[in-house]
C-alpha cells in the first residue's frame, strides 16, 4: 500500500499503481495462498511415502512446532529491542506500535493464534500466514489418518472440508458486505483491518487450497507414472493459465472505483480460489509426473533450492526491514516505475542478506543440534530395545557362515 507519509507524489503514485502490470503485485491474496497449497502437498506426500501406518500425532505436531518456533521467537525478540536501533522522522510513529504489540502480546505468535487478534494489536501483522499454516497442520491430522488406512473416507473428509471452506467464505462476504479483494478495501487502514479480521486472516478461508494440495499428493502417489497426451497437455495448460490470469486480473476494473455487488464479490472470491487451486494442481502434477520437464528443471535450479531455505526467515523479516528503512528516511521519495523497481530490488537484496546471516548464525546451528539429538535418541531407543538378548541366527544363515569359514580356510 502506498503511504502518503513516504511518497512525495502520492496522487501520481496512486495512478501508477492502477496500471494492469501491478495487478500481480497488488493482488497478493491469491499468491499467498500458494503457500497453503504447497504445505498440504508436501505434508501429505511425505506421510504417504513413509512406511508408518499409524500417525504419531504428538510427534507430527511437535516436529513442525520445533522446526519454526525458535527462529520465529528470535525475530520477535529482535523486534522488542527495535526502538534502540536508530531514529528518524517517522521512526517512533511507525515502529513504536510494533514494539508495544510484540512486547505485550508476543505469546499469541508463539502459540500461532495471532490471526484471531485485532489487526492493530497483533505483533508482526503479516505473520498471520504462519498461524494459519500451523492451524492447517493440526487440521491435517483428521485427513491424513483415514487417508492411509481408508483412502475413500480420507478423500471424502478432504472434499467436505474444501467445499465447506468455499461456502463459508462466500457466505461471510455476503453477510458482511465485504469487497472481493483486500486491495479493494479502499485506502483506509480500518477497512483493510475489517476485511482481514472477518475473512482473510481466518483459517477457514484457506482450507480449500490446503485440501487441493492433499488431493494432488494422493493422486501422484497413486499414479506416479501418469501419462497424458500432448493435445490434452496443451489444453490443460491453456485452460489453467486462462483461469489463473482471470482470477488475478479481473479485479482491475474494480480497482478503478466501480465496486461490485456483494453477490458478485462472493462469486469472485469462491471462483478465484477454485481457479488458483486448479492451476497449482496441474502445475504440480505436470512437474511430478514428467509432463513439463523444462519447467521442472527451472524450479529445481540450485539457487532456488538455496533461497527456499531462507524463505521462512525472509518472509518474517521483510516487513520489519521495509518499515525500518522507510522510517529512517530523512526525506520523501518521488515514485515512478523505475523508482519502485529500484526500491523493491534493494528491499529483496537486503532481506535475503539479513536472512542468510540469521540462517547461518542461528537457524542452521539450531537445526543441526536438533538432528544430532534426534539421532542419539534413536540410537538409545534401538539399544534399549535390543538389550542383552542374544542374536539368533536362522539355519540358513548358520550354514552359510560355516561354508564361508571353510572356504576361507
Amino acid at each position: 500500500m502506498i503511504s502518503s507519509s513516504f511518497a512525495a507524489n502520492f496522487l501520481e503514485a496512486f495512478k501508477v499503481a492502477q496500471a494492469m502490470f501491478y495487478e500481480i503485485v497488488l493482488n497478493r491474496v491469491l499468491p499467498l495462498q500458494v503457500l497453503f497449497f504447497i504445505s498440504g502437498l508436501m505434508t501429505t506426500y511425505a506421510w504417504l511415502k513413509s512406511p508408518e501406518q499409524n500417525l504419531n500425532v504428538w510427534k507430527f505436531l511437535l516436529k513442525r512446532y520445533w522446526r519454526f518456533t525458535p527462529a520465529y521467537a528470535f525475530v520477535i525478540a529482535l523486534m522488542i529491542i527495535t526502538p534502540t536501533w536508530g531514529s528518524g522522522p517517522s521512526w517512533y510513529s511507525h515502529l513504536t506500535p510494533v514494539y508495544n504489540n510484540c512486547k505485550d502480546r508476543w505469546w499469541y505468535n508463539l502459540l500461532y493464534i495471532n490471526n484471531y487478534m485485532d489487526s492493530d494489536k497483533v505483533c508482526l501483522d503479516h505473520t498471520w500466514v504462519l498461524a494459519v499454516d500451523a492451524q492447517l497442520h493440526v487440521l491435517a491430522v483428521f485427513i491424513l489418518i483415514p487417508l492411509k488406512l481408508r483412502p475413500k473416507i480420507g478423500l471424502m473428509v478432504n472434499l467436505v472440508l474444501a467445499v465447506a471452506s468455499l461456502v463459508s467464505v462466500a457466505l461471510t462476504n455476503v453477510y458482511y458486505d465485504l469487497p472481493p479483494h483486500e486491495a479493494l478495501a479502499f485506502l483506509h487502514i480500518k477497512d483493510r483491518h475489517f476485511y482481514a479480521e472477518h475473512t482473510y486472516h481466518r483459517v477457514y478461508s484457506h482450507v480449500a487450497l490446503y485440501c487441493s494440495g492433499v488431493f494432488v499428493a494422493y493422486l501422484v502417489h497413486l499414479y506416479p507414472n501418469l501419462k497424458i497426451s500432448k493435445k490434452m497437455n496443451c489444453v490443460l495448460w491453456l485452460f489453467t493459465l486462462a483461469g489463473c490470469s482471470a482470477a488475478l486480473c479481473s479485479v482491475h476494473a474494480w480497482r478503478q472505483g466501480v465496486m461490485p455487488s456483494p453477490l458478485v464479490a462472493a462469486i469472485y472470491v469462491t471462483l478465484s480460489k477454485v481457479a488458483l487451486a486448479v492451476f497449482l494442481s496441474w502445475v504440480s502434477v505436470a512437474c511430478i509426473t514428467g509432463q513439463a520437464p523444462g519447467l521442472r528443471d527451472v524450479l529445481s535450479w540450485r539457487p532456488f533450492a538455496f533461497t527456499a531455505r531462507l524463505f521462512f526467515l525472509a518472509y518474517i523479516m521483510h516487513v520489519p526491514i521495509i518499515n525500518m528503512v522507510m522510517s529512517y528516511k530523512r526525506e520523501h521519495f518521488f515514485i515512478t516505475d523505475l523508482e519502485l523497481f529500484y526500491v523493491v530490488l534493494n528491499h529483496v537484496s537486503g532481506t535475503l542478506i539479513i536472512s542468510y546471516i540469521l540462517h547461518i548464525y542461528f537457524e542452521a546451528p539450531f537445526l543441526s543440534l536438533t538432528s544430532v539429538i534426534r539421532r542419539r535418541c534413536k540410537v538409545r531407543t534401538l539399544t534399549n530395545n535390543l538389550g542383552d538378548k542374544p542374536i539368533r541366527f536362522t539355519e540358513k544363515t548358520a550354514a552359510w557362515t560355516d561354508n564361508s569359514e571353510k572356504s576361507h580356510c
